[in-house]
């Protein structure tokens, strides 16, 4: 009998160690979104005040009111631009909220359960718990994942918008220069 016990509190052992590693892989997980994400809000937010430079410079320049169809299109395109790198930077900031993932407790209660069961008890509800706490921590790191995800889409559409801009100004540009 002995010679089971110490199999299955082997094998207790190494789900328990499994489960601490797959858990640490999902917090890791996290991690790395958030860095992604932090990256890219640095970028965004210096983007959206160069935005409202260049938009101050253009309106400067006699672009609103729009005369004429061209005028037109390069307003909506700044309209795009604008509110495109906005979602963006909302999505990506929202990526990074204060999320609480859940860990194995250290308490009072913790350390009682520790006294008063056997250690094949305590390696199986500490593995059990860590499965539970990484079904709720996938739902936090796939919710972070789908906001950073959507902010890449969008700030694809501020890259598009972008050069759809700049290809009017030129076509501006060259229109007034060859008056």
């Amino acid at each position: 009998m002995g010679e089971e016990k110490e199999l299955a509190l082997r094998k207790y052992a190494e789900l328990y160690e499994h489960s601490k590693a797959v858990l640490a892989e999902e917090l890791a997980r996290s991690h790395r979104t958030d860095e992604k994400a932090s990256k890219y809000l640095t970028a965004l937010s210096l983007v959206l005040g160069a935005l409202v430079f260049f938009f101050q410079q253009l309106v400067d320049k006699q672009l609103l009111p729009p005369q004429g169809m061209l005028d037109c299109l390069i307003f909506q395109a700044m309209i795009v631009l604008f509110g495109a790198a906005l979602l963006a930077w909302w999505f990506v900031f929202s990526c990074l909220r204060n999320d609480k993932f859940v860990k194995a407790p250290l308490d009072q209660a913790t350390i009682n359960f520790y006294d008063a069961n056997e250690l094949i008890d305590i390696y199986y509800a500490m593995a059990k718990g860590n499965m539970d706490a990484l079904a709720q921590n996938k739902c936090v790191g796939n919710r972070k994942s789908q906001a950073l995800y959507r902010g890449y889409w969008a700030m694809n559409v501020a890259v598009v918008a972008m050069a759809v801009l700049f290809l009017l100004l030129l076509v501006r540009y060259w229109n007034l220069s060859a008056l």
